[in-house]
C-alpha cells in the first residue's frame, strides 16, 4: 500500500504544491478540442479576452 503523504509547505524552487481546487479538478473527465462543450467555453473565454485585448486578438480567438 502506498504511503499517504500529509499536506506541507515546500519552500524550495520546485516542485511546488498544487492548490486543493486544482487537484480536485483533475478528477473531472477530459474534454476534447472538438467537443461542443469545449467550443462553447473557448468562445466564451475569447469573448471576455476581446474586452481586454481589443480587436487584435491572437489565435485561436480570431
Amino acid at each position: 500500500m502506498p504511503e499517504v503523504l500529509t499536506s506541507r509547505y515546500l519552500f524550495g524552487p520546485g516542485p511546488s504544491n498544487c492548490y486543493p481546487e486544482v487537484t480536485a479538478a483533475l478528477a473531472y473527465p477530459v474534454i476534447g478540442h472538438l467537443d461542443p462543450v469545449f467550443i462553447e467555453r473557448l468562445d466564451r473565454t475569447c469573448a471576455g479576452l476581446r474586452t481586454v485585448w481589443g480587436p487584435g486578438m491572437p489565435a485561436p480567438c480570431r
